[in-house]
């Protein structure tokens, strides 16, 4: 495991390649990945292009995988992350008071790419993936 640790920030280079990979993925990759399943099988309906679709309700795939990983992966950070504030000399209730803060502008971000702006509210959606 020594291998696997940053030695300058201790940090956990195993689980920042993992959210790198999941990240790439949050942004669109898998649809690049869609696409070449065209050139390699001809189809989009190749196994590969296959994966990067959602099922409906009757399966399971790859690209149904990417937002519980990141959601798994943000609870595994958490106690790195209070770790190095703890170690900077925060406090409880700074770091409480960040994470509050972090989680307004992600909700209000949220509200932001869903239409607040139309001040439509009976459609808007309020929960999201940055919310």
């Amino acid at each position: 495991m020594a291998e696997s640790i940053n030695d300058k920030s201790g940090r956990l280079w195993s689980l920042d390649a993992l959210r790198g990979f999941d990240m790439m993925f949050l942004m669109g990759f898998g649809g690049i990945i869609y696409e070449l399943s065209a050139l390699i099988y001809g189809t989009y309906d190749g196994w590969l292009g296959l994966q990067m679709r959602h099922v409906a309700w009757e399966g399971f795939r790859q690209h149904d995988t990417i937002f519980p990983l990141f959601i798994f992966l943000s609870g595994v950070s958490f106690p790195f992350s209070y770790a190095a504030a703890a170690a900077r000399g925060m406090g409880r209730g700074a770091v409480m008071l960040k994470a509050t803060k972090r989680l307004v502008l992600l909700f209000l971000l949220g509200l932001l790419y869903n239409g607040a702006l139309a001040l439509d509210f009976d459609k808007i959606r309020y929960a999201s993936v940055l919310a």
